[in-house]
């Protein structure tokens, strides 16, 4: 019912400027020396805004320059987000007046709470930055959509997703499914039991990774190197094929296996999972471990 519920997400929902407690300090920092190129002055402002969880089980959130660090705790009573807003620009004054056009929007709904972050659709060489830290129920699902930069999630286990164009993802001690897209960046995962879906057009994917039983593992590089490894335990259809590259498996007990430079296939254990790895101009790289 929670999912069915999480499709009712922006339905009925009223819009949260100032949640519980909201605190903000800001501040223009001017350069050193007397000459200003572009983007010399900095204003910067620090938020901080708390909601309450009751009957709600998701979180969105949408970001279009910075980093963002969401980590789930369990018994939690209040969601927590803190962070900072940042304009560069060349003069004191731009910078300052354009501060008050980067926003944080903030949705709360009987079911979950979407924050959005909104600036002019022109920047006109300025610099328009927001970086979220967010503490929310370890048991939540979420969704994360950021254009450029940094994305970590931790120890999280209902549903992940996340569409980005990012630097770069690291997911840890997730129990939970994890949907991600990157266009240029690197996604790390570490220690993710649950079933993963990843793809990637510039970049790498690095990690670990168990699956439950009947779990699926589906990572797509178009350039760069999938090395990934998995329990010796496991149970699934293996299948790694690359256009330009190499592929090489090591460590994994492989039944029924087609074995060549740039494919291989088996079965590990019973077979009821599923592996399929997929690459362009990708090396893929697969080990087993204890």
């Amino acid at each position: 019912m929670k999912r069915l519920h999480h499709q009712k997400f922006f339905l009925k929902r009223l819009v949260i400027i100032l949640s519980l407690t909201f605190i903000i300090n800001s501040c223009i920092v001017e350069p050193d020396n007397e000459y200003h190129g572009d983007n010399s002055y900095t204003a910067t402002q620090d938020f901080f805004y708390r909601i309450g969880t009751e009957n709600r089980f998701a979180f969105d959130l949408y970001n279009i320059n910075g980093s963002v660090e969401i980590t789930g705790v369990s018994d939690l009573s209040l969601v927590e987000i803190w962070g900072e807003k940042k304009v560069e620009s060349d003069s004191r004054s731009d910078a300052e007046s354009h501060l008050a056009l980067l926003n944080i929007m903030i949705d709360s709904s009987r079911t979950g709470i979407a924050v959005r972050t909104t600036q002019p659709s022109q920047s006109d060489g300025r610099n328009y930055t927001v970086h979220y830290h967010i503490r929310i129920p370890q048991d939540w699902m979420i969704r994360i959509d950021q254009i450029n930069g940094k994305v970590n999630v931790y120890s999280l286990s209902s549903a992940v997703g996340s569409v980005f164009n990012s630097e770069k993802g690291t997911f840890d001690s997730l129990k939970s499914k994890l949907q991600v897209s990157i266009v240029n960046g690197s996604l790390l995962l570490n220690n993710v039991y649950r079933s993963i879906n990843g793809q990637i057009v510039n970049g790498d994917i690095t990690g670990n990774a168990a699956l439950p039983p009947d779990g699926e593992c589906i990572l797509a590089v178009t350039n760069g190197v999938i090395n990934i490894s998995f329990p010796g335990t496991t149970s699934a259809q293996f299948s790694a094929v690359t256009v330009n590259g190499a592929v090489v498996v090591s460590g994994l007990n492989l039944h029924d296996a087609q074995i060549g430079q740039k494919a291989v296939t088996g079965r590990l254990g019973d077979g009821r999972g599923r592996i399929d790895l997929n690459g362009v101009n990708t090396s893929i790289l697969v080990s087993g471990s204890d």
